[in-house]
């Protein structure tokens, strides 16, 4: 019955595709927005988690305009649905209109690039990480580290339609092939700022502690890769923005590798946080960003459910 229900999902999203085929990218923009606010009756559980969320962020917003951000993000759904159905039309000339950088951003796009510098790019669910992905895949003969989709017939559709632009997608336990794909050069991404549960290291984000994934520092310290944050944003003009925050190398020192490790994975996670700063209605707050608490990690690790 389950995998019925997934079939009949998966069939529902194709045929929503459909129109992808042949409208505009500005007008499944506009299609997708205006979708994403017809359901927004049937969001009240997602509508209180982003609420939640907000709250914990910036305690001193006014209700109203905690209200109206929930709404605003509620509404940026939609761009982020409509890139993820747009990519098989992302071409590289498709690129080179609607993808635009500052010219530091470039002039160090290329200097890595030419140089085959292994290269580990962070980044979060804030933006277009779709567009991202499409230009990662095209520019930079990009690897991204990815969570497979529950459904699977979703995920196979969803993996084929990301590839084509040449991005190649490794999953998230294909450690020794990022390795790999990181020495030879490849811009290897991470999405990297969901809940990582048992197998997080807290920071601080946001006003509260966060488990985060640990794999792209740790991959950038055994593999020597110069560590990248990058932020996709939409602007007016259905144009969007590619922002690099070029955080380095990291040094390997005398102190221990796991203090390392959250020193930089707190790191990125503060440059993350300017850039939701800046773009608060393109970040996912309807993600339980939060859920797995230091209180469950305490219980976990002394009932044994928690290796550290």
């Amino acid at each position: 019955m389950k995998t019925a229900g997934q079939f009949v999902a998966y069939l529902i999203i194709r045929t929503i595709h459909l129109p992808f085929y042949v409208l505009p990218y500005g007008w499944t923009l506009t299609l997708m927005r205006g979708f994403a606010m017809s359901l927004w009756p049937l969001g009240g559980r997602y509508h209180k988690i982003a609420y939640d969320n907000i709250s914990h962020a910036y305690p001193e917003m006014s209700h109203a305009d905690k209200l109206q951000l929930v709404k605003d993000c509620w509404k940026y759904l939609g761009n982020v649905a409509a890139d993820a159905l747009f990519i098989p039309r992302m071409s590289a000339k498709w690129l080179d209109k609607h993808v635009i950088m500052d010219p530091q951003t470039r002039a160090l796009e290329q200097e890595i690039l030419k140089s085959r510098q292994p290269t580990v790019v962070i980044g979060g669910h804030l933006g277009t990480f779709e567009v991202l992905a499409a230009y990662g895949g095209r520019a930079w003969e990009g690897h991204a580290i990815y969570k497979r989709i529950r459904n699977p017939f979703l995920d196979r559709w969803f993996k084929r339609i990301r590839e084509t632009s040449g991005l190649t997608l490794l999953e998230m336990s294909d450690a020794p092939k990022a390795i790999k794909a990181i020495k030879k050069g490849y811009w290897t991404g991470f999405a990297a700022d969901q809940n990582a549960g048992k197998d997080g290291v807290f920071v601080d984000f946001l006003n509260r502690p966060a488990s985060t994934y640990m794999g792209p520092v740790l991959l950038a310290y055994i593999t020597g890769a110069r560590v990248l944050f990058v932020a996709p944003v939409h602007i007016p003009g259905n144009k969007i923005k590619v922002e690099f925050t070029d955080m380095g190398v990291i040094q390997k020192t005398d102190a221990p590798r796991k203090e390392v490790i959250h020193e930089w994975t707190q790191k990125w996670t503060k440059v993350l946080e300017g850039y939701i700063a800046r773009y608060p209605e393109q970040y996912f707050w309807v993600h339980r960003r939060w859920k797995y608490t230091p209180e469950m990690a305490a219980h976990d690790e002394a009932t044994g459910r928690r290796k550290i």
